[in-house]
């Protein structure tokens, strides 16, 4: 062998455009990276200045902090030196800045956002005692294919502090010639972004960030709303390090009497559980959320005093780690915990992404395995993240089941035509332009008003009229007096709150209209599902009639066909629904059923999750036969077991089932020794889609009430067992005659 020679890897200097380019997706993500990068400078104050942005050439943005600092082998050895891994060794050792921090950042590759940002950079900082260290480049020459990346020189010098002067230290930002157009919606993205940027429960006390765009003056405020005080229900907890939640609830919606409820050491992990990816509880670890909800009905909000702008603008859950935001959680179209997904099957069952504002935070110490992914948007879909994830969802599922309670009756309303309004705000303009100062108008009271109403204040009254128009407002007073031009103003006013009403009532039954679209095409193709099932089931019966024939005398045979009839029985009822006209979905006869046999049968249905999760079994006491078709009362025993092997999964205790019949009342008691039913759902635990599963679909137990129904039997829930944990359901079955 010859000629062997080492050789090592020469990128081109265009690498570092496609880093940035995959790395940075826009300029909002690029901007809060570089406050990212003041906060892990310890810095107390990050002023942005975004100028000129009616060109991409006269586009300058600035970015200065009050940090730390860096010194001129910090911009050689660190910030020139991409991947570099000083602050994932910071995190690991617990490190901690002068201020208690641990980095945001932890690849190495936030360098890459002034690089998507524009195409001229210029980057001045000083250190406590220092001279002021001043870095140019020129992005341009690094998009040569030709030309290797340490063959591109930059330019880095030292000079006498002329910008962070006497004891100042910092870092200053300079990006000219942006690489695309900074939209009015795109700066609106970078003032959302910021404004949501910091947890307002742990926004960290010595952080704050200034805005200042000449061009779009609207978005230079972004302190936070104090629209979260005027939610419709609040749910605030605690997950434990082991999956156990702390909760607090409050409904203070207008139209229905405030609740409060709270609970303490709910566990979350039976909930979760088939989500989660650890094998031993909670992997993620302990973490804090608050769910902010409103009911978007115009009138509700408006009795709030919310604005839909302002719910649209901070709408979502996100995620904060150490009180900064981790995006894109909680962004529009990021639907990262199936909210959308599962409402769009039952929207009046589910809280959707539109009508919530919640916060899940973290600490970086106290969970290690949440990891950035590399392009710095979200978190590596590892154990932890998927533990942290199904938890969020669990503890939704509680919060669901209380905001489910206290949801207003929906009220029928027929608005009127658009076309009527219009012409009514159309009239009221043309009076309004001829109406005068000198012309009293009584106002009517508002409807179930109990006193007059201040419609406007006396300073919105002319001087020279105050003394012929005077305003009562004594609680016995009969009426307020307007002027005639300011009861105008008043008219389209109210008419333009009605047009405002009349759209938004149009989106929402056109909302619906698309939910029931989806849901139509969903059964026209389960419709062609079920023609074809129904005629297989039935071939499929027939052929299992002839099998029985020929098994007679054998027990493990007939025990085998005994359960295939029961599950294509199942299958049989379960598709009739679909295609209820199909001469080939003949109903089974009604016949007396044995207790014992159908519950055997439906543990045997069941037997890979009673082996899986080693379940105990127990069939205890006399049997008895009730009048039944016989797949039916397999179902629903095969429903409440299915359910107990599910909740059973998680347990670390004893797992057992436990089938009690007692002949002479016609009652079947089914119990588990699982984590049992809470307290506040017992009243709503046999009405459809109500249920805490992760991804559960809320119909195992409304379908067995209904088939107990038809067999004039009930279920209900059996007493709270304070020394037997576990759910007991009680089964009452007609008593035959004998």
């Amino acid at each position: 062998m010859s000629g062997i020679t080492r050789v090592r890897f020469r990128p081109r200097a265009r690498l570092l455009s496609l880093l940035g380019e995959q790395l940075i997706s826009d300029q909002a993500v690029g901007l809060i990276e570089l406050v990212k990068n003041g906060y892990d400078a310890d810095a107390t104050q990050v002023d942005i200045v975004i100028l000129g942005l009616s060109t991409t050439e006269s586009t300058r943005i600035e970015v200065r902090d009050n940090g730390s600092g860096m010194s001129r082998d910090d911009i050689e050895q660190k910030w020139l030196s991409p991947a570099i891994d000083h602050k994932e060794r910071q995190k690991k050792t617990k490190s901690r800045s002068i201020r208690g921090r641990l980095p945001i950042g932890e690849k190495g590759v936030g360098r890459f956002a002034v690089h998507q940002l524009g195409r001229q950079f210029t980057l001045i900082t000083r250190m406590a005692g220092r001279m002021e260290v001043v870095l140019e480049i020129n992005w341009d020459t690094f998009d040569s294919g030709d030309t290797f990346l340490d063959d591109v020189p930059v330019t880095l010098y030292e000079r006498s502090p002329q910008l962070f002067t006497d004891d100042q230290t910092g870092t200053y930002m300079l990006i000219e010639r942006a690489r695309a157009t900074w939209s009015e919606a795109m700066l609106a993205k970078v003032h959302r972004a910021l404004r949501r940027l910091q947890s307002p429960h742990k926004a960290v006390s010595d952080f704050h960030i200034s805005l200042r765009c000449p061009d779009f003056p609207a978005y230079e405020r972004i302190d936070s709303s104090d629209i979260l005080d005027r939610s419709h229900y609040t749910f605030r907890g605690y997950v434990t390090p082991d999956g156990w939640l702390d909760y607090e609830y409050r409904c203070q919606h207008p139209a229905v009497p405030e609740r409060r409820y709270s609970e303490d050491n709910f566990n979350l992990i039976p909930s979760a559980h088939k989500e989660m990816s650890s094998f031993s509880g909670n992997g993620c670890g302990p973490f804090h959320l608050t769910f902010y909800v409103w009911d978007r009905t115009q009138e509700y909000l408006n009795q709030s005093g919310v604005a839909r702008a302002d719910l649209d603008a901070m709408s979502g859950v996100s995620l904060f780690r150490d009180g900064l935001r981790v995006l894109p959680y909680g962004e529009a179209g990021n639907d990262w915990l199936d909210l959308d997904k599962e409402r769009i099957n039952n929207p009046s069952q589910r809280i959707g992404n539109q009508q919530i504002i919640g916060f899940v935070e973290v600490q970086q110490d106290e969970t290690p395995g949440l990891r950035d992914k590399t392009n710095r948007e979200g978190l590596i879909d590892n154990i932890a993240f998927r533990d942290l994830r199904a938890l969020v969802r669990a503890a939704m599922n509680i919060f669901t089941s209380q905001w489910i309670q206290d949801r207003p009756r929906q009220e029928i309303r027929t608005p009127a035509p658009k076309t009527a309004l219009q012409q009514a705000k159309s009239l009221a303009t043309a009076v309004a332009a001829t109406a005068r100062d000198d012309v009293p108008v009584t106002l009517p009271l508002p409807v179930h008003a109990t006193q007059p109403t201040q419609f406007f204040s006396t300073q919105s009254v002319s001087v020279e009229h105050q003394s012929v128009l005077p305003l009562p407002l004594a609680p016995d007073a009969p009426s307020p007096f307007v002027t005639q031009r300011q009861a105008l103003r008043e008219l389209m006013e109210q008419l333009q709150q009605a047009e405002a009403y009349q759209s938004q009532s149009e989106a929402d039954a056109n909302q619906r209209e698309q939910v029931l679209t989806h849901l139509a095409a969903t059964g026209m193709a389960a419709e062609r599902v079920a023609h074809e099932f129904g005629r297989q089931v039935h071939a499929a019966l027939e052929a299992l009639g002839d099998i029985r024939h020929l098994g007679r005398g054998n027990s493990e045979v007939n025990q085998a066909i005994r359960t295939l009839d029961a599950c294509l029985g199942t299958l049989r009822n379960e598709f009739r629904v679909l295609a209820p006209y199909e001469s080939g979905w003949r109903l089974q006869r009604t016949q007396p059923t044995s207790i014992r046999d159908a519950s055997e049968l439906a543990l045997k249905l069941n037997n890979h999750l009673i082996s899986e999760y080693d379940i105990e079994t127990i069939i205890e006491g006399t049997d008895f036969s009730v009048i039944s078709r016989s797949a039916s009362l397999v179902q629903v025993f095969d429903n409440i077991i299915h359910n107990a092997c599910t909740w059973l999964a998680s347990t670390d205790t004893h797992r057992q089932i436990t089938i009690t019949m007692i002949a002479k009342n016609g009652t079947v008691l089914m119990s588990d020794t699982g984590p049992g039913i809470p307290l506040h759902m017992r009243d709503q635990v046999f009405e459809p889609f109500i249920t805490l599963r992760n991804g559960g679909r809320g119909l195992g137990l409304y379908i067995t009430r209904e088939l107990l129904r038809s067999m004039q039997a009930s279920i209900t829930l059996g007493p709270v067992r304070s020394n037997h944990p576990g759910a007991m359901f009680v089964l009452q079955f007609p008593i035959q005659e004998a």
